[in-house]
């Protein structure tokens, strides 16, 4: 269904963002 493809989407975005900044903080 729509709803849970949204809830979904949100949340991988939510999860790039966090490796992102860990990534960010690992590598200085």
């Amino acid at each position: 269904s729509e709803r849970y493809r949204n809830r979904r989407k949100r949340f991988g975005l939510r999860i790039n963002l966090i490796a992102a900044l860990v990534n960010r903080m690992n590598l200085q």
